[in-house]
């Protein structure tokens, strides 16, 4: 595959330990999935990972290494720090993240962190921007979906049986983490596979009236629906 910036050959490499990314050897850009960047934000990339230093090449079109889809740049909101070159292939959800950027987005992070640790905040990941947030749609009936959201850190759905601002992130290795608000109790989520009958259950936590519910066991890239008091909404594990 060649480099979106440079048409420098891409190798495979690890940027958290348990991903199967690319980099460009010549201008040091990353080709990887959503939930690697949320892993880099959440902890860092790993030991031994360095910048190559090269200079980050400017480019007026770039295309998917893999399909040739022109790739586009997100609105990110405080998601990636001012001036990353973050772009993202809309046909396979893969992003490219140019130069040495996808270490400013982990030093970036890191700061976050220590304000958190220094003022003896909890970082919430509900209310923690994370750069990588799932398309979440909510079915209305037969009518179908309507899509609420795409790369924001925050979702407004409306205030359908008391649920509010529902939020779905897909963060690896089989797992997912959804938040909401409501003004009522809410012990556990619902979620199921498209396609399957049967519905998993999660429990959920609340803090500070946000409630947060871990879902596993999922498989990569396939949609999945969450059910909460009568509502549902879908997402992709990607």
């Amino acid at each position: 595959m060649k480099c979106p910036d440079c048409a420098g050959e891409l190798s495979k490499i690890s940027v958290v330990g348990t991903d199967d990314s690319y980099r460009c050897g010549s201008c040091g850009g990353f080709w990887v999935m959503g939930w690697v960047v949320n892993r880099v934000a959440e902890g860092g990339v790993k030991k031994g990972l360095v910048p190559l230093k090269s200079g980050r090449r400017e480019s007026l079109t770039r295309n998917c290494p893999t399909d040739q889809t022109a790739l586009f740049k997100p609105e990110g909101g405080e998601a990636f720090p001012p001036g990353a070159a973050v772009f993202k292939c809309p046909h396979c959800s893969w992003w490219w993240v140019g130069g040495d950027d996808l270490f400013s987005v982990d030093e970036a992070y890191k700061a976050r962190r220590t304000f958190f640790r220094l003022w003896q905040r909890k970082p919430d990941w509900a209310t923690w921007a994370l750069p990588v947030v799932a398309v979440v749609v909510l079915i209305a009936g037969l009518a179908g979906g309507v899509n609420l959201v795409r790369y924001q850190t925050r979702v407004g759905v409306g205030a359908g049986a008391g649920v509010r601002q529902f939020t779905a992130v897909y963060v690896g290795q089989g797992e997912a983490r959804v938040s909401f608000k409501s003004g009522e109790e809410i012990k556990g989520v619902e979620y199921q596979q498209a396609g399957e009958t049967d519905w998993a259950v999660a429990e959920t936590t609340v803090e500070k009236g946000v409630y947060t519910a871990r879902l596993m066991g999922l498989s990569e890239g396939e949609e999945y629906t969450v059910r909460v008091e009568g509502k549902e909404y879908r997402f992709t594990a990607k």
